[in-house]
C-alpha cells in the first residue's frame, strides 16, 4: 500500500508527463513538413545529404557566376546613348545583352555611378566561394552588407569632382552619392 506522498509524488509525475506530451505534440502542430521527417542516422544517408548540399552548393555558384558575366558584360559595354529608361532612341544597342543589358546598365550606373563595379565583383567572389566550397554558409549573413558596402562607395566616388569631360548630369557616385552628400553637407557643411 502507497504511503499519501508517494500517491501525490506518482500523480505529480503523472500530470507532468502529460504536460511535456501537450507541449511535444503542440510543437510538432508547428513544425513544417521537412522538420517532421525523421531522417535515418545511417551513414549513406549522411553522404547523401553532404552530396545533395554540395551539388546545391555548386549549383548556386554557377548561378552566381552567371549573374556575374551578365552584370560585368553589361556594365563593361554601358553606353550612354544605347535606349533605356531616359534614352528613347531607335539607334542600334552597344550593349553586349541586348536591351535587357542597357536597361541594367543605365539603371545602375544611374543610381550608384561608378561604384556599379563593385556588384560583379561580389557575385564574382561569391560563385568562387561557393563553387569551391569555402566558407559559403555566411552567405545571407555577409549579403545584408552589399547595400551598405554601395551606398558608402557610392558616397565617397560622388565627393570627388567628376572629369571636365564627364557627359552625365550627375556626379561620379550616382544620383544615391550626389544626393546623400548633399544631405550629409546640409547637416554638417565644411568651409
Amino acid at each position: 500500500m502507497a504511503l499519501p506522498s508517494q500517491q501525490k509524488l506518482v500523480i505529480l509525475s503523472n500530470s507532468s508527463e502529460n504536460k511535456l506530451v501537450k507541449i511535444i505534440n503542440e510543437q510538432k502542430k508547428k513544425m513544417s513538413f521537412l522538420e517532421k521527417v525523421e531522417y535515418s542516422s545511417s551513414p549513406l544517408s549522411e553522404r547523401s545529404r553532404n552530396l545533395v548540399r554540395a551539388t546545391l552548393f555548386k549549383f548556386v555558384g554557377i548561378l552566381l557566376f552567371a549573374i556575374f558575366s551578365f552584370s560585368f558584360g553589361s556594365l563593361i559595354t554601358y553606353s550612354k546613348n544605347d535606349p533605356s529608361l531616359r534614352n528613347a532612341n531607335d539607334k542600334d544597342v552597344e550593349n553586349i545583352f541586348g536591351v535587357f543589358g542597357s536597361y541594367f546598365a543605365d539603371s545602375i550606373h544611374m543610381a550608384i555611378g561608378l561604384s556599379m563595379f563593385l556588384l560583379p565583383l561580389v557575385f564574382l567572389f561569391w560563385s568562387v566561394r561557393f563553387i569551391f566550397e569555402r566558407n559559403s554558409k555566411l552567405f545571407f549573413r555577409r549579403l545584408l552588407f552589399m547595400p551598405f558596402c554601395l551606398a558608402s562607395t557610392s558616397l565617397f566616388i560622388s565627393s570627388n569632382k567628376p572629369l571636365s569631360d564627364w557627359p552625365f548630369e550627375y556626379g561620379l557616385g550616382g544620383i544615391f552619392g550626389d544626393t546623400a552628400l548633399k544631405k550629409i553637407l546640409i547637416l554638417q557643411p565644411i568651409e
